[in-house]
């Protein structure tokens, strides 16, 4: 990675193993989005996992033909991993500042999903904004 970023200060890594953290370190590239560029597409499951250093940005809902940004998203949130976690494309994702991220491929989540205690309490333990839009939607559509 060519700017060293405390990957510790993520809440997600703080107590992971170092065999774990090791992994990330040695895997994970650093990503720079512009203003308006597409960070996650609602029809896509992404095969990395962004982590936002820096920056924010928006949170989309496009129903009823009508663009609207539900939060700003900001520092340690994840990117792509609501739709990775449930198997289902749900996050509308678009930089609304420069946005620089921790990326981390699909294969190496997984892994610490299934190897990292703490990386998994931690996934199943927080729920990320695009869930809360997902099943409020689900809920003002009943």
């Amino acid at each position: 990675m060519s700017q060293e970023i405390n990957l510790r200060r993520i809440k997600a890594f703080e107590n992971i193993s170092e065999k774990g953290f090791s992994k990330i370190k040695n895997e994970c590239s650093l990503i720079k989005y512009e203003i308006g560029q597409i960070v996650c597409h609602n029809s896509i499951i992404s095969d990395r996992i962004n982590i936002i250093v820096s920056g924010e940005a928006r949170l989309i809902s496009n129903k009823a033909k009508k663009i609207e940004t539900v939060t700003k998203i900001s520092q340690g949130i994840f990117t792509g991993l609501a739709s990775f976690l449930k198997v289902s494309a749900c996050e509308e994702i678009i930089a609304a500042t420069e946005l620089q991220c921790v990326s981390l491929k699909d294969e190496l989540i997984l892994d610490l999903y299934l190897t990292e205690p703490t990386f998994y309490n931690w996934c199943n333990n927080n729920i990320q904004p695009a869930e809360i839009q997902h099943v409020t939607e689900i809920l003002i559509n009943k």
